[in-house]
């Protein structure tokens, strides 16, 4: 079970999502456009056995990197994100320290 747990952990899944933005703002202009709309299609067919709910977040954050308001807005979400982790971080590191 620590292995599955070791790869939902938040503060990895930050970090990875961080190197994913990296990888896609290397791209060039039309991949990132064409493939942002085709995983935000492929998300709303998420019926199908392959598609999914799960395509239509990876293809914002893709489209993010060429649309300003998106840009804006995934940046607020992802602060507000690590800022959440971090405070839940410090909380558990002061309660731990309170036991002992």
């Amino acid at each position: 079970m620590s292995g599955i747990k070791s790869y939902l952990d938040p503060h990895k899944l930050l970090d990875g999502l961080d190197r994913f933005e990296a990888w896609v703002a290397r791209q060039p202009k039309w991949l990132r456009i064409g493939l942002g709309i085709t995983l935000c299609l492929g998300g709303f067919l998420w019926f199908f056995p392959i598609l999914g709910l799960w395509m239509l977040p990876i293809g914002l954050i893709v489209l993010a990197q060429d649309i300003p308001w998106l840009l804006r807005r995934r940046e607020r979400i992802e602060s507000w994100l690590r800022r959440a982790l971090n405070h839940k971080k410090d909380k558990e590191n002061s309660g731990s320290a309170a036991s002992r």
